[in-house]
């Protein structure tokens, strides 16, 4: 369940946070919602996650989890053979609440997730090569399991994706389309692709205009130039809308901070 989180103003000149891009710093705030516990454990579910956090915006979730895993911000765990992203600052700036009852995978695991793809833990020099190399091969034996199991079905990213477009119609169509579609472009792309337009055409086209998105797949319409209204009467997209409320929440905060000083 998602949960509202606080921003030190701290945060704004941290010199980590500022070597990252504006993308990454407002998609690290965004994980802060979704994290599944009070002490920062995520889902490792890129898509997932930019689906969430950036649904309108055409960026690549993978990428922006990399920048906050090169400045220390996010870490990969592994506990019984599947992976957690982590915050490991996360605890120290946010309240936490002992009431909250949280059903955290990664807590509830028998053994303590252990951090993996970092080069200190195999720069150890009490490490043997050996030891080091059945390690590689161990994980490297369980990754194609583990994606088994945590690779969303079809029909799963077309919902996540079906929930952004305005005109719900003819949906069973629709999933035919998608479903279709995977010999022409990839799946989670063309999910991406249907969250852009989608939002785009509840921003700026009446519901009556918008396409219905079995036919909208079938035409190949994501290859069109996206929608748009006239400057006076459209709509601020999402990324907007985030933007302008951490703006606020720092003018907020920065009011609050001369008020102490003073």
């Amino acid at each position: 369940m998602a949960r509202g989180r606080v921003i030190t103003p701290e945060f704004w000149t941290d010199g980590n946070m500022i070597g990252v891009s504006a993308f990454a710093r407002l998609f690290y705030i965004g994980l802060w919602n979704f994290a599944y516990c009070d002490k920062g454990h995520l889902p490792d579910d890129a898509l997932g996650l930019r689906l969430k956090v950036l649904p309108g915006d055409n960026v690549n979730a993978t990428d922006l989890i990399a920048e906050l895993m090169d400045c220390g911000r996010v870490q990969r765990v592994q506990g019984e053979g599947e992976t957690f992203l982590f915050m490991p600052k996360f605890a120290r700036h946010q309240k936490t609440d002992p009431r909250w009852k949280t059903r955290c995978p990664a807590c509830a695991l028998e053994t303590s997730p252990v951090l993996m793809e970092t080069p200190v833990s195999y720069a150890e020099p009490h490490r043997s090569s050996a030891l080091r190399e059945e390690n590689q091969r161990e994980i490297e034996r369980k990754e194609p399991e583990r994606n088994i199991h945590a690779r969303p079905s079809a029909e799963s990213v077309f919902d996540a994706a079906y929930s952004h477009w305005p005109k719900k119609v003819e949906r069973k169509q629709a999933l035919e389309k998608f479903k279709a579609a995977s010999t022409r472009i990839d799946l989670d792309t063309l999910a991406e692709h249907i969250v852009r337009f989608g939002d785009a055409y509840l921003a700026t086209t009446d519901k009556q205009f918008t396409p219905a998105l079995g036919v909208w797949i079938k035409h190949e319409r994501w290859t069109d130039e996206l929608p748009t209204a006239p400057e006076g009467n459209r709509k601020p997209t999402r990324t907007e809308q985030n933007l302008d409320f951490v703006a606020q929440l720092a003018r907020e905060e920065e009011m609050m901070q001369k008020g102490i000083e003073q």
